[in-house]
């Protein structure tokens, strides 16, 4: 089993790496960061989210993200609104602009995918999809349990 953990270990290096650099080289093109384009594919799926829930999907701190959200909003790819019912609230939301990049950007990845699947056995296709979900689904258990507060966490390790 060492072996195995050793080995997928390395495998997930690699994966991880090889995808950085494939999004940057396929969506920093368009002039925006891994960043501004996670964002952007998570307002095209979302529609509308607090600054909180974003910030929450995307792990980042809210001083961060304000940070990146207002150099959006200058270069008109998101709009930012108060919440009508609690002011402190802030929504944010792509503009038109930002649609039309997030269908530019989904486009590119589409091709991009569809290009690394030609390399895979039509048959193979299925149970790779089925493995990287599975595995998708195991790493985000585990992010959960590595992000539980710290009372629940005393005496159960990392």
């Amino acid at each position: 089993m060492r072996y195995c953990v050793q080995e997928m270990n390395e495998a997930f290096s690699n994966l991880i790496l090889a995808m950085i650099q494939l999004e940057r080289a396929g969506k920093c093109c368009y002039g925006i960061s891994l960043s501004q384009c996670h964002i952007v594919e998570i307002l095209r799926k979302k529609g509308e989210l607090t600054m909180n829930e974003l910030s929450r999907r995307m792990g980042l701190r809210k001083s961060t993200m304000t940070r990146i959200v207002n150099n959006m909003a200058r270069k008109g790819w998101i709009e930012r609104a108060k919440d009508p019912e609690d002011g402190r609230l802030v929504h944010v939301r792509l503009t038109r602009k930002g649609r039309t990049l997030a269908s530019t950007l989904e486009t590119a990845s589409a091709d991009c995918v569809e290009r690394i699947l030609n390399s895979i056995l039509p048959a193979e296709i299925p149970r790779v999809i089925d493995s990287v979900r599975r595995i998708v689904k195991s790493a985000e258990i585990e992010l959960q349990r590595r992000t539980k507060p710290l009372k629940s966490r005393i005496g159960h390790g990392f």
